[in-house]
């Protein structure tokens, strides 16, 4: 074996172990979910929820607000005190900061809803829908069978 590929090798075995070594001191711990989250329980009455909300298709003031630098063009969405007289948990306070000249800045309080968080309640929904759904198929069904000769 040539001076080279004894260097290669010894290089490749010496990059193996450190890689080694660091992923074992950087190992990540999984921790399981049903661990890290307590007083779990089922949602219930989800479509109550969702029927009193009222999306709307805007779009933002780009011009009265130009320093907030929000989004052009139409959006999908709540109106965020719409949205809080049904469920207040899943509007917060988002902080915008802007420039306001030479080495000033302010800050501008942006309620948002969080629309990650109305995901479970959309899914509760749909699957109320889907029992109610069943339900009456079922009971169509039974008719259909009553009503036959």
């Amino acid at each position: 074996m040539t001076f080279q590929k004894k260097y290669v090798l010894v290089y490749l075995v010496v990059a193996t172990f450190i890689i080694i070594a660091n992923y074992g001191a950087h190992a990540q711990q999984v921790i399981p979910d049903y661990k890290l989250k307590t007083n779990i329980s089922a949602l219930n009455n989800s479509l109550e929820y969702i029927v009193q909300l009222q999306p709307k298709r805007f779009e933002y003031n780009t011009q009265q607000f130009r320093h907030l630098q929000l989004p052009a063009g139409g959006s999908y969405g709540f109106i965020s005190e719409e949205f809080k007289q049904v469920m207040p948990n899943l509007v917060k306070n988002e902080v915008k900061f802007y420039n306001t000249g030479k080495n000033s800045q302010a800050a501008a309080v942006i309620p948002m809803v969080e629309m990650e968080k109305l995901v479970p309640l959309l899914v509760g929904a749909i699957q109320e829908q889907q029992a109610m759904i069943q339900k009456l198929q079922e009971e169509l069904a039974s008719l259909k069978q009553n009503m036959a000769p």
